[in-house]
């Protein structure tokens, strides 16, 4: 689509709210079972969130940069394109999300951040898992949609939650780095719902809102 600026802001959304659900309906059964395989990764960046060893924060950025990555190719770039024309601009954000949160990784390698105290991070720790299992949930019971739609790492809201979720987890001013592109793909998704007229809409401020409150409480001890 050619000048989309031109065209009022409804117009430039080439499908419906019930196309758009049929489009993740049949995304979903196209790369069955693979999220049987992204909820058993999200199960294990709980674990290291709680756990927080030596190593754990930075192994659990570096699986949330292979989902974004993940999601860029997966989603914008084989199917959600197919549909949509800024698809392709949304995949090179979503890859460029990936190359972030591996630089954020080699900084929690290197001491420059890590997991915060346990007051904090485990605040973080139900965010991040209402944004894995918590998404999977909705998606069937409110919207009527096929078991294991909107699933984490492999579908871009709830990839997008769970990021800012463990950024809430993680102490240091260089987790920030890891957090503008999912605050701006959430308000990329609020205003397409709302647009759309789907209840959705109020969901990605929500859970920025919760998560950047959360990143932003202090810890139990003086350093951040």
């Amino acid at each position: 689509m050619s000048h989309w600026w031109k065209y009022p802001l409804p117009d430039v959304l080439p499908f419906s709210l019930q196309v758009y659900y049929s489009f993740l309906v049949s995304y979903g059964q196209a790369i069955w079972p693979l999220q049987l395989f992204a909820l058993a990764a999200g199960g294990i960046i709980i674990w290291l969130m709680l756990r927080a060893g030596k190593w754990d924060a930075a192994i659990s950025i570096l699986f949330l940069a292979a989902a974004w990555l993940l999601v860029a190719w997966l989603f914008f770039a084989t199917h959600y394109a197919l549909i949509f024309w800024a698809a392709p601009y949304f995949a090179i954000a979503f890859a460029v999300q990936a190359l972030l949160l591996i630089l954020l990784a080699i900084a929690c390698m290197r001491g420059h951040s890590g997991f915060a105290d346990f007051p904090r991070r485990k605040f973080a720790v139900v965010l991040f898992t209402l944004s894995v299992f918590g998404y999977v949930l909705a998606a069937g019971a409110l919207s009527h949609r096929a078991p294991l739609t909107e699933v984490f790492g492999l579908f871009p809201a709830p990839t997008a939650a769970a990021t800012l979720a463990a950024v809430a987890a993680l102490k240091g001013a260089i987790r920030w780095i890891a957090a503008l592109i999912p605050i701006f793909w959430n308000i990329i998704t609020a205003v397409i719902f709302a647009i759309l007229g789907g209840y959705e809409a109020a969901v990605p401020p929500l859970m920025t809102i919760i998560a950047i409150l959360a990143a932003l409480a202090p810890q139990r001890s003086s350093s951040q």
